[in-house]
Formats: structure tokens, sequence, C-alpha cells
């Protein structure tokens, strides 16, 4: 797993968008660019897929937060879309990459949840979080609370509250029983404005 940038690049790029008042957040699956980024402050680190056990603690500890999103391993409708040698290879590392996911949430690191050429698949990331050992609520909690945390946005969105922009979505079924009731959307309200969706 190379790490592209030097030490000195990336711990100068944390440092200015920190400077501005921005924050951070980087690929990184694991490997020496881990513990690079982590050193040098970055906020959040997407993916995560082979983090090993000494940098899952270290992530851990430090309080940052991890962007989980399993999906490219496990969607085989994307999967069969790569070039066949990556597609071999994400086949290949499907299972440790599933242990690594199982670690990580049952460690208790900081967690939100996105989404990584499955952009409009959400609700399927929940639900592999939740068959890694995530409960419901956290899966939940993962793409609102936390995913507005991450983003600094947690005074205006991400839970229900006073002053707070009212987007809420009603669902079939209760996703605190089953996450699977994500998909099934019937109500959207924006802002305050309520769209009723057919089916």
């Amino acid at each position: 797993m190379p790490c592209y940038l030097s030490a000195e690049e990336i711990a100068v790029a944390i440092e200015e968008a920190h400077r501005c008042g921005l924050r951070t957040a980087a690929h990184c699956i694991g490997g020496p660019g881990f513990e690079i980024r982590l050193e040098a402050g970055l906020d959040c680190f997407e993916h995560g897929y082979f983090l090993t056990d000494r940098q899952i603690e270290l992530l851990h500890k430090s309080g940052r937060w991890l962007d989980l999103t399993p999906s490219p391993f496990f969607t085989e409708e994307r999967i069969r879309t790569l070039p066949p040698e990556i597609a071999k290879a994400f086949r290949r590392d499907r299972d440790e990459v599933a242990r690594r996911m199982e670690v990580i949430i049952r460690r208790g690191v900081k967690f939100a949840a996105g989404t990584d050429g499955m952009h409009g698949e959400l609700a399927q990331e929940l639900e592999y979080l939740v068959q890694f050992g995530a409960s419901e609520s956290q899966a939940l909690e993962a793409v609102t609370r936390n995913a507005a945390a991450v983003l600094g946005l947690e005074g205006s969105v991400g839970t229900l509250k006073s002053g707070k922009f009212a987007d809420i979505v009603g669902v079939e079924g209760n996703p605190l029983e089953d996450i699977r009731a994500v998909k099934k959307v019937k109500t959207v309200i924006s802002r305050g404005k309520l769209d009723l969706l057919d089916g």
C-alpha cells in the first residue's frame, strides 16, 4: 500500500487547511500513509480497508474519525464492471476487509458511513455495517449525527433539534429493528418541505 506523498507534504497540507479553519480527510486504506497522516493531524480517514490491529488501536486512542465504505468489496454488481485483474483482487481481499471492519466496529473506533464507487447506494453501506457487527442504531448514527460531525455541520443537521434544518425521511418498517427498512423511503421532508414518494 504505497503512500504517494511525503510526510512533509502531508503535514504542510493538513497544517495549512487547519490554519484556514478547514477539516481534512484523505483516502487511506492502511499502510505507512496511515501513521504519517495520523501524526500530522488528519481529521478523517476514508475507507480503512486494511488497517492493522495496531493501527486500529492508534485510531481509537486518537479519537479521530473513520469513514467506512465497504460496498466496493461486497457488491458484485460493481465488481463485475472492473477490469478482470482488479475484480479478482477485490474478490480475493473480501474476507480480509470484512475482518478489518469487524475489528474496527468492535473496538469502538468513531465512524461515519460514506460511499466509494457506489454513490447513491448509502442504504446498502448501512446493511453491510450491520453485517459486520454494528447495531442498527450505530449504523443510523453513522449517516446522521456522525456524518454531520465529520463535516463540521452538527450545529445545523444530523439530529432532530430545535433550530436545525428539518431534514427527515419516513420509511416503511422500523430501521432500528431491520436496517433494510432504510431502502423503503416513503416520505422526504427537506428543510421543512414535504415530498411523498410514489410506490
